[in-house]
C-alpha cells in the first residue's frame, strides 16, 4: 500500500492519501508516520483522510488500535475519512475512533474538503 502523508500548515490540515492494498504493517508505518508530525504541532489540527483508492488486505486488523499512537495527545480535533466501501469504512472507524476528535466520514473527497472549509472558517475547540 502506498500512503503520502501532506501537511497543509496554512490551514492546520494533514491529508493522509491511502492507496492500494492496506495491512496491518501498513496502519503501523502510517500511525508512526503522523505521530511524527503531530509532536511537531502545537496548533489544533484536521486530520483529512482520502481512502477512496483503498483494498484491505488478507491479514487481520484487528491489532491495529493499539498501534496508533498518535491519538494520544491533543493536537488533533477533527477526523475527515473519505471512502465509500462499508469495510473500509468500518476498519477506519476501528482506526480512527479516538475519545476526542471529530470524526465523520463521506463518499468522496470533495464531500470532505467542502466540509473542511466549514470547519476551518470556524474556531476549532
Amino acid at each position: 500500500m502506498a500512503h503520502k502523508l501532506v501537511w497543509r500548515p496554512t490551514e492546520r490540515v494533514l491529508v493522509l492519501t491511502l492507496s492500494g492494498e492496506v495491512t496491518l504493517d501498513d496502519f503501523v508505518n502510517i500511525g508512526q508516520d503522523l505521530d511524527e508530525l503531530v509532536k511537531s504541532v502545537t496548533v489544533p489540527l484536521v486530520l483529512l483522510v482520502d481512502a477512496e483508492q483503498v483494498r484491505l488486505g488478507r491479514n487481520g486488523l484487528s491489532n491495529v488500535r493499539p498501534s496508533q499512537t498518535y491519538f494520544q495527545g491533543q493536537q488533533i480535533e477533527h477526523v475527515l475519512v473519505a471512502a465509500r466501501d462499508k469495510i473500509i469504512r468500518l476498519t477506519l472507524l476501528v482506526v480512527f475512533n479516538p475519545n476526542r476528535p471529530v470524526l465523520r466520514f463521506f463518499d468522496h473527497m470533495d464531500q470532505a474538503e467542502y466540509h473542511l472549509r466549514t470547519i476551518v472558517r470556524q474556531p476549532l475547540r
